[in-house]
């Protein structure tokens, strides 16, 4: 909602925040940290941090082509 009314930088905090808690949680691997790993990779695409972005981005695609596979239609 918050990147919807262009508010990027308080929608990054939040998504960063809830990154720290789902990994804290739930481990790194977990689909739910993955998820917020991805979300926090568009947010900063929106942003125009595009090398953060790329690299969020990868990270969110490796753990989901390890926990689900190749295939899956998440990866």
């Amino acid at each position: 909602t918050l990147s919807d009314q262009g508010k990027y930088a308080e929608a990054e905090r939040i998504h960063r925040e809830e990154l720290a808690l789902w990994v804290k949680v739930l481990g790194k691997e977990h689909s739910h940290t993955l998820t917020s790993v991805y979300c926090l990779a568009h947010t900063l695409h929106q942003r125009e941090q595009y090398e953060e972005a790329s690299s969020v981005y990868h990270r969110a695609w490796i753990g989901y082509r390890e926990n689900f596979g190749a295939a899956h239609p998440t990866t």
